[in-house]
């Protein structure tokens, strides 16, 4: 396979028979350009300039080791690349969607390409080692708000299970909205008293137990 990243808006313009296939293909070929751009980005060396262009982002893709080069001649949608020894791309089972993962096989980013030629776009999100969300297999909006903390994915903590009251039947919005303060707010406490107040920082703490 190439190395390189199929411009596609540009494939279309200067091969109008690629033009014609693809509008002919209808859905099922847009599907299948889709699938060979995420296909070139795993084995490209490059990564989305949207998510790393700008000073504050620069520093933090510097700080995690990944060497930034100078935008793709003629493609400047992408940004040449060093990864550190052992980290990869991966695939997932959409199309749009690749993981940046570490030499530990963790998800360090989540990489968007969306390689159709009539909406051509990418761009990189850091991802942080803790997260804090909503548990959505033990929350429901008309009953309980519980949050939990997932380390690279994994749970280690679960906050109380907030009961979340009706008025006359209908949804109290406020009630909602309190349950879910707290629970969240439990998530943080539990991070800080750990060690890990700085969770939100995509950088912190993955190097530490």
């Amino acid at each position: 396979m190439s190395k390189k990243i199929t411009n596609t808006t540009r494939e279309i313009a200067e091969r109008p028979e690629v033009a014609m296939g693809t509008m002919l293909g209808g859905p099922a070929e847009i599907e299948r350009s889709e699938s060979r751009g995420q296909r070139e980005l795993v084995a490209a060396a490059v990564l989305p300039t949207d998510g790393m262009h700008r000073p504050e982002q620069r520093a933090i893709w510097e700080a995690i080791g990944i060497k930034l080069g100078s935008p793709v001649a003629g493609d400047e949608m992408f940004t040449n690349v060093t990864l550190p020894a052992g980290w990869a791309k991966r695939a997932t089972d959409h199309s749009m969607w690749s993981d940046l993962v570490d030499d530990k096989g963790r998800i360090r980013a989540r990489i968007f390409y969306k390689a159709a030629f009539y909406d051509r776009s990418a761009r990189i999100t850091p991802v942080t080692r803790f997260t804090v969300g909503r548990d959505f297999d033990r929350s429901d909006y008309n009953e309980v708000m519980q949050y939990r903390v997932l380390d690279s994915g994994s749970p280690v903590f679960a906050s109380a299970e907030h009961p979340i009251h009706r008025v006359n039947g209908k949804q109290d919005w406020e009630a909602t909205d309190r349950a879910e303060q707290q629970a969240r707010d439990e998530c943080k406490a539990w991070l800080d008293a750990n060690g890990y107040p700085d969770f939100a920082n995509p950088v912190a703490y993955w190097e530490v137990p």
